[in-house]
């Protein structure tokens, strides 16, 4: 908020230009990367809940979702994980959210987390293709399996 303030000291708090219908979606999309680019992590938990917020616009909350990847703030990855979770959510904000993961999992356990959601997800593909990504960066290989017990999913690190 510090750099937003001293930029734009007679506007209101960022995360109130998303909800300002009167401002084309397109824009406030652009304005929500900007705040990514910007780097000032003190407004993460307001974008966070713009995210969630089915009553902003797709597109808005899509920029948002680019926007939390930007700041790498990796304290957000279990509400992320949430939200791309939830079916309700719109699928094209949680490809992006997918996306998102992406630059911000570090670790093994988010890693068998997202996988397992490729049981059940309609943006599986997107998943996948984050998962790929990971595999490679962080040196895991993923293995699905059906097993008579139901399916499960292993993750295995790669000596370094």
């Amino acid at each position: 908020m510090f750099i937003w303030n001293w930029l734009s000291p007679s506007l209101p708090s960022p995360s109130h230009l998303c909800h300002y219908q009167q401002v084309d979606s397109f824009v406030r999309y652009n304005i929500a990367g900007a705040l990514g680019a910007l780097g000032d992590r003190s407004i993460t938990s307001q974008l966070l809940g713009l995210l969630a917020n089915e009553q902003v616009n797709s597109r808005v909350r899509n920029g948002i979702a680019g926007a939390l990847g930007t700041l790498g703030e990796r304290s957000i990855i279990p509400q992320l994980l949430g939200l791309l979770a939830n079916k309700q959510v719109d699928s094209l904000v949680r490809r992006r959210i997918a996306d998102t993961l992406g630059t911000l999992v570090t670790d093994e356990e988010v890693v068998h987390a997202l996988a397992v959601l490729l049981f059940t997800s309609d943006v599986a593909d997107n998943i996948h293709g984050t998962l790929w990504r990971l595999s490679r960066q962080i040196g895991v290989r993923i293995f699905l399996m059906n097993r008579p017990e139901g399916k499960q999913v292993e993750v295995v690190k790669l000596p370094s």
